[in-house]
Order: structure tokens, then sequence, then C-alpha cells
């Protein structure tokens, strides 16, 4: 029966091919029962009972929380993390053992089947029959006789085949069930991500990998190994996307889209959105679309200063009258949120135009341009602070000091 399904392989391709492999899968998995219980075995079984052929894990809430860059303590969220390529982290540390449940190590168990098994749908490597005989009996011992630390000290002890294993979970789930996530990636990540291209070139190396660590007999150490080499090759395969934590601000307000942008500038500000609040948001367009105006209104930010100093820059404006023509107007602010963090500059950074919005002298664009009014308040653009000198007359970056509310830093002392 092996050697005709075997032969059948060879011949056909997609769903029958699929179906003739599962019909292999279940007498590979019976040729481990005693004899007397495979005929019986072979009549009640189902696909979806085989290890690696159940239902789709769910990691929806993990992506989504990845996307929005939620701080979270969850072992598994922190898995996913740190195991994808375009995340710059070089030592992905497994948990201690109190701090992990079974239930997440099974998940991780998973996804180990699934990639060295092949099982994932869409497929085109597999290890050899030989070989994934070997890996049903190990599976299928290391699920029905171990124990919670046999589960750890497996996944402890294989931290590269693991992190393979949810870096193409994470590709073939988002792919294929989370489109509009897909869609989005490029405004949360890097505008240098482009997760088709990422998908395909991590399914390749995992190919690759299938193809040269699993057509021998079955050695762990060599999978370590040739897993290892994998990692590395989709690291240098992102090398050049930007961390999540750590992508500069400019960067990523360029993977912004400009429609998206000018929309989420051009509405009320949103506000903190809480129970109700959120629901009743969330039915006009879709969440991850609402975080991401959010995040564009929350890059500019104004705090009023106390009230004595206003009541100065108010004193000095109205003082200086015609003397200082045009006063009021240098109390702006003008910021290309594009060019902001590799140029974080308040003034003759802009090039006005009658009738137009100011234009970036480094982007040549006005398509992310904002002007916001200092006078009376400090503005807070990411990590930079602007405010109005009242004895300059024009707007300076504060550095958090109080002394340059009553003194003007920049201009020189008085000589004696």
């Amino acid at each position: 029966m092996v050697a005709a399904l075997l032969q059948a392989e060879k011949q056909d391709a997609g769903a029958a091919l699929s179906s003739k492999l599962e019909q292999l899968d279940i007498v590979l998995f019976a040729s481990l029962l005693p004899r007397e219980l495979q005929l019986a075995f072979l009549c009640i079984v189902q696909p979806a009972h085989l290890p690696g052929r159940g239902g789709v894990r769910d990691i929806g809430n993990i992506v989504r929380r990845m996307l929005l860059r939620c701080a979270s303590k969850d072992i598994l969220f922190r898995m996913y993390q740190y195991s994808m390529p375009f995340v710059k982290h070089n030592r992905l540390l497994f948990p201690p053992f109190e701090h992990i449940s079974v239930h997440d190590m099974h998940h991780m168990l998973g996804a180990v089947q699934d990639l060295t098994l092949g099982s994932h749908e869409g497929v085109a490597k597999m290890p050899v029959w030989t070989t994934r005989r070997q890996l049903l009996r190990f599976f299928h011992n290391l699920l029905a006789r171990g124990s919670a630390m046999d589960l750890y000290l497996f996944l402890s002890s294989h931290l590269y085949l693991l992190r393979l294993a949810l870096i193409e979970n994470f590709i073939l789930f988002t792919n294929r069930f989370m489109p509009l996530e897909v869609s989005l990636m490029r405004w949360f990540i890097d505008p240098s991500y482009d997760h088709a291209r990422v998908s395909r070139l991590v399914r390749y190396i995992v190919d690759n990998f299938r193809i040269s660590a699993l057509q021998e007999d079955l050695c762990f150490a060599r999978l370590e190994a040739k897993a290892q080499t994998a990692i590395e090759r989709c690291n240098r395969t992102c090398r050049s996307m930007q961390s999540l934590n750590h992508a500069h601000e400019g960067q990523k307000n360029a993977a912004a889209d400009e429609v998206a942008f000018a929309a989420a500038m051009g509405e009320a500000r949103i506000g903190g959105l809480h129970g109700l609040e959120l629901f009743a948001a969330a039915r006009a367009r879709p969440l991850l679309a609402l975080a991401a105006a959010h995040d564009f209104q929350s890059r500019v930010v104004r705090y009023a200063l106390p009230v004595e100093i206003q009541q100065q820059q108010y004193q000095f404006i109205r003082a200086a009258g015609r003397e200082l023509e045009g006063v009021k107007h240098r109390t702006l602010l003008y910021i290309c949120l594009r060019c902001h963090e590799q140029h974080p500059t308040c003034s003759g950074n802009m090039r006005l135009i009658h009738g137009q919005a100011p234009l970036c002298v480094h982007c040549l664009s006005n398509a992310f341009t904002v002007c916001a009014q200092t006078l009376g308040c400090i503005v807070r653009v990411r990590r930079h602070s602007y405010y109005f000198c009242r004895f300059c007359a024009g707007v300076h970056v504060w550095s958090g000091n109080a002394e340059t509310l009553f003194r003007c830093t920049h201009q020189p002392e008085p000589e004696l």
C-alpha cells in the first residue's frame, strides 16, 4: 500500500497530491501501533486526527498587538515578537519553566510539527517518508508520554528550530487569514517592509531547510544546525528593515499613505477611546485604520504653559505692535513629520508659497506638513519639544530647562 501511494505521489499534484499524502500519513502513523490495532485504526482515523493536521491555531490577537506595538508580558506574544526576522533581536531567550504554561508549549510544539512535517496548506517540500515516520513516532511519544518538563526541555534545547517554526506559522497564517492586516503592515512596521517579498523568501528558505535537513535519518542536532543557518538567512533577507521598537519616527512617517495622513489631520482629534466609545468608532471604520489615525494625530501634542508665562508672552505680542511686523506669524511652528526625525529644526526648514501649504526643503513635499501654534504652550513633536521665545521672537527647541523661559539661551551674552 505504501509503495502504491508513493507511486501516486509522483504522478499527482495539487489537491489530489495532498489527499494522497494524508492517506500516506495515516498508513505511516498506523504502522507505529501494535499489529492487532492497525486495521481498526485505519477504519476510524481521519486526517485531522494526525499530528500537525488539526485545526489552525489562531494567532490573530498576537499579530494585531505586534502591529500596534503593544507591550505585553504574555509568553507566546513575546516568543512570536522576538522571532520575527524584521525585529532586530539577536538572541531569543526561552522563559523559565515556572513562567510558561503547558498550553503555550503545546502551541509551540505544534508549530515545530508543522515545520518538520510540512503540514501547512500549500507547502511543497516535505521530508522523505522514512524520516516522516520517525517524526510521527517522536512527536506521538512526546505528546502521549512526555511530561510538561519533557516538552520544556525539548523546546528550550531547539530554539532555532522553534523560531523558524514560528516565523513560518506567522507568514502563512497572515497570508491566509489576515489580508487587511497584511495591507496595513507597512504603516506599522517600516516603509521598506514588503510582506509579499518577505513571505516569498521565507517560504523559499524554509523549503530549502526541509530539503537539506529532512532527507536522512532523523537527527535533531542536525535539524538545529540547519535551522540556525535558515534563521541567519532570514535575518540577512530582512537586514534593511527596521525594528518594531527602534525604527526612526521619520521612517515610520514616510510609510504612511498620504491620503490616510491627510484624512487623519483633517478630522477632529481622536481622544482616548474606551469601552463603548471604541465599539462605536470601530463600527464606522476598521480598527487598525482607527489606530493609524490616532497615531498620526498624537505625533503633535500641545501642553499649556503656566498662566504667568502665558501672560508675559501675550504682553510681548501687544507691546510689539507695528514695531515687529508679522510677530504673530513667528509664533507658528511648521513641521514636516516625514523629515522631522532626521532634521529636527523649527526654522529655516520650510519654503512658504502664497496660497499653498509650506513646502519642506528636505523632501520638497508638503504632504506631511503640519502647523502648530506655540503661543502659550509647549508643542511636543515625538521626542522634541518647542516653545515661543519672547526675547528673540522665535521658536526654539526646549530642552526641559526652565531657565530658557526667562531668558533667551540662543542669544550671545552681552559684553561687559
